[in-house]
């Protein structure tokens, strides 16, 4: 008898999905939902519930219709830690599964099995490719297979702050006090996580990167959106934030929200490369689930036009313009300093991306306040049968820290 484990906060938009893979395999689901303290200001000023998912009933609904038993928790908590422990505590059996909402699961039962009757291990890992598009995953250069992440716990075998230590997790090694020497890892890769992180909605991928990029700063002491400041601790961090204005508060978050953006137009590291991901039983879902991310992003094009976004000034955003592109629309793009009586500069970068995650920079244009990116200019010419996406690559310059920005399709 195993119990999944399932920590959540507005992030569910692939986890019907998700629960589809896991229920031949899970018994019960423990499900913590809330956020963290040290981010809990930033919800205050936005007026987005702290202490549980903002559409609860969406959510439940999900987990009713999964047909597995779960119980369900949900507050505001210390960190990550804290919260993957009181997951832990909760469960029903020792066997336990770490699950997300992004990820299918294959799993090699006899290697489970196997797992879970040793009397000495305590983390399973599988391998953890991590999709850019439906077919191409990204990995590290002379690597036959992705990284490890762990996802299977034997509880009888270690002490609850020995397991979450000892987990996949990025956090402070300050709270890394009780890490599990190697031997108690499994060599075995269990299984497969296909992990579709990038194929999330626009909202669950926006409030990901907002938690991602907020933990970042949490743990190399720095948040870099707000002028470099330092932080030493938790309290310093929640201190920064309560001190913020709402407008300032207003473009952190937008920066979020087109840092998920980037999504369409993918950095591949030096020491990274994309391949060609193995055939699995749920190809047709991965690819169900990029079209339908695909039409995400050009529903969220259109329904923004003419949004004012305020943003920081001197930051490059990422806008995925596909749609007016092949659509033979025009866009253009507005700048506005309300509180300076000086113009602002925006350079626009506009790449095309194919199937294979190659790029190649199309066009470039600096304008003074206004940009006007033409639809008459032939783009899509000679890319035959290869899927393209098109992003706009933007930045201003102004003495300003903080602008608004608009854009409308023609």
């Amino acid at each position: 008898m195993i119990s999944a484990i399932l920590i959540i906060h507005n992030d569910h938009s692939l986890l019907e999905y998700s629960l589809e893979s896991v229920k031949n395999y899970v018994d019960e689901i423990v499900v913590v939902d809330g956020a963290y303290d040290w981010v809990a200001p930033i919800f205050e000023h936005l007026g987005v519930l702290p202490y549980e998912t903002e559409d609860k009933k969406e959510l439940i609904d999900i987990l009713d219709r999964s047909g597995i038993s779960y119980k369900y928790y949900n507050g505001t908590w210390l960190n990550e830690t804290e919260k993957r422990k009181f997951g832990i505590t909760q469960a029903k059996y020792d066997n336990i599964m770490n699950i997300d909402s992004d990820e299918f699961f294959d799993i090699d039962i006899d290697l489970l099995d196997e797992f879970y009757n040793s009397p000495e291990l305590v983390i399973g890992n599988c391998s953890f490719p991590l999709y850019f598009t439906k077919d191409k995953i990204g990995q590290a250069k002379g690597i036959k297979s992705p990284p490890n992440k762990a996802v299977f716990v034997n509880r009888n075998n270690a002490t609850v702050e020995e397991i979450v230590d000892s987990m996949f997790l990025m956090v402070p090694n300050s709270e890394r006090v009780k890490k599990l020497p190697n031997s108690k890892v499994s060599n075995a890769r269990i299984g497969v996580i296909h992990h579709l992180s990038n194929f999330r909605s626009i909202n669950g991928g926006h409030n990901r990167a907002r938690f991602y990029n907020m933990l970042s700063s949490r743990v190399s002491g720095n948040i870099n959106l707000l002028s470099n400041i330092k932080i030493n601790s938790d309290h310093e961090l929640v201190e920064v934030l309560k001190k913020q204005d709402k407008r300032t508060i207003i473009a952190l978050n937008n920066s979020f929200y087109f840092h998920r953006l980037t999504i369409g137009y993918p950095v591949i590291k030096d020491n990274q490369e994309i391949v060609d991901s193995n055939e699995s039983v749920y190809s047709n879902f991965i690819e169900k689930i990029y079209n339908e991310f695909l039409a995400d992003m050009e529903n969220n094009l259109i329904k923004n036009s003419r949004k004012e976004w305020i943003l920081f000034s001197g930051k490059k955003i990422f806008l995925d313009v596909t749609y007016a592109i092949t659509n033979s629309k025009s866009l253009r793009f507005f700048a506005n300093q309300h509180d300076l009586n000086q113009d602002v500069l925006i350079g626009l970068n506009l790449f095309a991306q194919d199937s294979d995650v190659n790029r190649k920079l199309v066009s470039s244009y600096e304008f003074t306040q206004r940009l006007v990116l033409s639809a008459d200019k032939d783009y899509t010419s000679n890319t035959g049968e290869v899927q393209i996406r098109y992003i706009a690559e933007i930045s201003f310059k102004t003495p300003a820290d903080i602008i608004s920005f608009n854009y409308e399709i023609t």
